[in-house]
């Protein structure tokens, strides 16, 4: 009835109950864990290659790029030996997003109000799809919660191009290369964890462990130089990588 009612007025239930989760109860939390932002429209990242994505975001996050940028002005640039920079954003589609700034050619941030903002759905949306049982079909329930799914499976493609954006990674080579990434568990979402810590300025040949990375038969490893883009999808990744309650007792 909650996450119903949300969808219905395009909120969360966070925003319906009047406050935020604790961090601890994030992993079992039967609604959104992010709360719906303020619209401001799109960033678009034009690479040096030509190839340009485009991303919608919110007030926060538009204000976060750019005092990004401001650090990275030819009057205050912020520069460390060994580090390059990385630009660090979230977005409305459920992604946190890191794109390396020396293959970005052009940045612009268009308010909604001079372009339309890339699609992106409720929140509740993503959370249902991000914590979706593999090889079994997807249970929704509510009138407008179900036709909300179906307008997001018409969105995105598919039913199954849905829960692969809300459940795995994209690591874009310097080539353009796409790599995807499970995020379905706290094992998988660990070297995700380690990569947002040092998301800023992130150092010069490192490594990211991605899938299992407690698995003792296989091991992947991708080396961030080559690297110029990453999005993970940010439901799935909160929930895997917060504290479970009682922890630090």
């Amino acid at each position: 009835m909650l996450r119903e009612m949300a969808v219905m007025h395009g909120v969360t239930v966070s925003f319906i109950l009047g406050k935020q989760a604790p961090v601890e109860k994030w992993g079992s939390l039967p609604f959104a864990i992010n709360e719906r932002e303020d619209l401001y429209g799109t960033l678009r990242l034009t690479f040096s290659d030509g190839t340009t994505g485009e991303y919608p975001i919110g007030e926060k996050s538009r204000r976060s790029i750019l005092h990004q940028l401001g650090r990275r002005s030819l009057v205050d640039c912020d520069n460390s030996p060994g580090e390059e920079p990385w630009l660090y954003f979230w977005t409305l589609d459920d992604r946190i997003a890191i794109a390396r700034m020396a293959f970005i050619a052009e940045i612009a941030l268009l308010s909604d109000d001079e372009i339309a903002a890339p699609y992106h759905a409720n929140p509740e949306i993503y959370r249902l799809l991000a914590t979706a049982e593999p090889y079994e079909p997807l249970t929704v329930n509510g009138r407008a919660t179900a036709a909300a799914m179906a307008a997001h499976f018409d969105m995105v493609g598919s039913e199954e191009a849905a829960i692969q954006q809300a459940t795995h990674a994209l690591l874009v080579f310097k080539d353009g290369r796409e790599l995807y990434s499970s995020c379905s568990n706290p094992d998988e979402a660990l070297g995700f964890f380690a990569m947002d810590l040092c998301a800023g300025s992130i150092p010069t040949s490192a490594f990211l462990q991605i899938e299992d990375t407690t698995d003792y038969h296989e091991a992947y490893f991708v080396n961030m130089d080559a690297i110029r883009f990453v999005s993970i999808p940010s439901e799935a990744y909160h929930r895997h990588t917060a504290p479970e309650e009682g922890e630090d007792e």
